[in-house]
This record gives C-alpha cells, structure tokens and sequence, in this order.
C-alpha cells in the first residue's frame, strides 16, 4: 500500500509539474525559414502561387511517396484545397488557401486530422531585395492548454525547422533551374554566350507594311554582294533590328550574311558585334508569326528587369526553297543582352 501511496503521490506531482510548465510556457508557436532567391518575385511568385505550385518543392512527400493528394477549387485561387492522405509520418489533412496578394504573399489554414486533430496558419511571403526575392515560409498556431507544457521537452522549431530549410533549398533549386530556360506563352528563353560577329549588311529604315518586299529584294541582294567580294559566310542569313518603332510602324533594319572578315563592298555596309550574353528563342512557323515569339521575350526581359542591347537579330536557319512547310522554318531570335 505504501508504494502505491508513493506511485500515486508521484504521479499527482507530475501532474502538478506538467499545469505548472503548462501556466509557464507560451502556447503560441511559429517555425519560419527564408532564402533569397536571384529572380523578381513576379517570377518566383509563380512557384508559391498554389498548392500544386508548392508541392512541387515542399518535403513532405519524401515521407510518404505513395500518399494520395487531391485538389479541389480553382489552382492558386482563395477557397481552394488540397487534401493529402498518407503513412503515420504524413497522416493525414486538408490545406485551404485564405489569401492571396500577387506577387506577395499566399496564405492557407492547415487542419491536421491523423495522427492527431490540430489546425495551423501557414504563409509564404515574397519581399524584393537588392540580389532578388527574399522567400520566406512558415506557419503558426497554438497549443492548447496544458499541451503546451510539451515544449519544454519538444522544440516545434527543432522538430520542422529542418523540413522548411529543405524546402526552401528546393524552391531556389527549381527557380534557378528554370530562370535559366524559362518558358513565356508557350516558347522556351535560352541564355546563350554569343561570340563576336561581323556582318555584310544593307540597312534601311522600312514601313511595317513593306517590310516583306524589303526582305524579298534585298536578301538575295546582300547575299551576291557578299559572294562577289568574296567573302566566307559563316552562318544563316540574319535579319537585323536596330530599332521597331511603334508610333510610325516602322523598323530600322538591315538584311545581313554573316562573315568571317569584314570586306569593303559598295552600297553595304559591314556591322560587327562585340561577345556577349543573349536571350534566344527558337521559333518555328512562317515569319509572320514570330511577333508572338518577340513579344514572350519582352515580357521576360521586363520582368527580370534585364536590358537589351541592339540590335535584335533573327537567323533564317531554314531554307525555305528547300523545305516547303513553314511549320517546319526554325528562326533563332536572338537577343543581346547588358
């Protein structure tokens, strides 16, 4: 009797300890990584933007490859859901979208339903910096009463702070990757290092309207004068674009063969490019579809903030008196960059 007098003593002592630690201790937890990211949060944005978005780079599915996860609602937008299912180290839960400010911040309520009922507050927030995109992600909530004494032994931030520094390695990982080739509308942007051209050229200022005869007549043109003078072309006929001026529709451009030396020729003029970096695009169609080519490369060069240098340059690859269908004419359109 007096050992279990002693047991029963000790027990209510533990009890007392655990309320007391439990009075003492902060019920409120949050566990938070960050990384900085070399790109405009208009372009990270697009990897937190949704929960498909984020479960791409999220850790939790090395736990459990075989967890069943399930969306519903419109991607990315607030009301959305996702639902996962899975071994006793995922278990089992639903996340809801809450907010969402573009290019800023996602938000999204977590209700934990196995191994344990539990409802969290999750966030990711993108905050601009001189070197890029700060990503910060995290979530919050609180631990019931006398729960709560378990943090004495327990860290939340010890015990997930692992999993988010993961993450975040894997969203950098995934946004360097595809900041190198992004894809814009369908067409896929490559950085390239451009070495040193000269070109024989014959330049003009043309009529959007015109621009088609130009090319008919003056291609050839530039192509006999740089045979007559006996020059080695060293690559594609090349379209050159020194400036496309929307107010009057106009270009100021030049047909061009590219060579291996300059040559003085009469009624030509030689244009020499320094080495550099390059955006490139290779589009395939008819020539008069590649303004949708030329207008996926602006919007990327805006939103990373780089600057072009001229001018643009498009390489005629295919040879259409040898290949008949224009879905098949490659164009590489080709960028300069500072």
């Amino acid at each position: 009797m007096r050992i279990l007098k002693i047991l029963g003593l000790l027990i209510l002592g533990l009890i007392a300890l655990v309320l007391i630690v439990g009075l003492i201790m902060p019920k409120d937890y949050e566990v938070s990584r960050d990384i900085v990211i070399e790109a405009p949060a208009s372009f990270v944005f697009k990897h937190v933007s949704s929960l498909k978005a984020a479960n791409e780079w999220a850790p939790w599915g090395d736990k459990d490859p075989d967890q069943v996860v399930t969306y519903e609602g419109e991607d990315g937008a607030v009301g959305s859901t996702q639902h996962w299912s899975g071994n006793d180290e995922v278990g089992e839960g639903i996340q809801t979208i809450t907010a969402v400010e573009e290019n800023r911040r996602v938000d999204s309520h977590l209700k934990f339903i196995l191994p344990w009922e539990s409802e969290s507050e999750a966030y990711i927030t993108l905050d601009s910096v001189e070197t890029g995109t700060k990503v910060t992600w995290g979530f919050k909530g609180t631990t019931p009463f006398p729960m709560n004494a378990m943090g004495l032994f327990v860290s939340m931030d010890k015990m997930m702070g692992g999993e988010f520094e993961k993450g975040m390695n894997r969203l950098k990982e995934m946004v360097d990757a595809n900041a190198l080739a992004p894809t814009y509308d369908g067409y896929t942007i490559q950085t390239v290092d451009m070495e040193a051209r000269t070109y024989l050229a014959h330049r003009e200022t043309v009529s959007w309207k015109d621009m088609g005869a130009f090319f008919a007549k003056q291609m050839p043109a530039i192509y006999g004068k740089a045979m007559s003078a006996g020059a080695t072309v060293a690559g594609a006929p090349s379209g050159l674009y020194f400036e496309w001026d929307e107010v009057n529709e106009q270009a100021d451009m030049a047909t061009a063969i590219p060579i291996a030396a300059p040559v003085t020729v009469k009624g030509a003029s030689v244009v020499e490019l320094p080495a550099g970096k390059a955006k490139v695009i290779d589009y395939l169609g008819a020539y008069e579809g590649s303004g949708a080519a030329h207008e996926a490369m602006a919007a990327y060069l805006h939103e990373f903030g780089i600057e072009g240098s001229a001018p643009v340059i498009e390489e005629y690859v295919t040879d259409p008196g040898e290949e008949p269908d224009t879905s098949k004419w490659l164009t590489r359109i080709i960028y300069p960059v500072k």
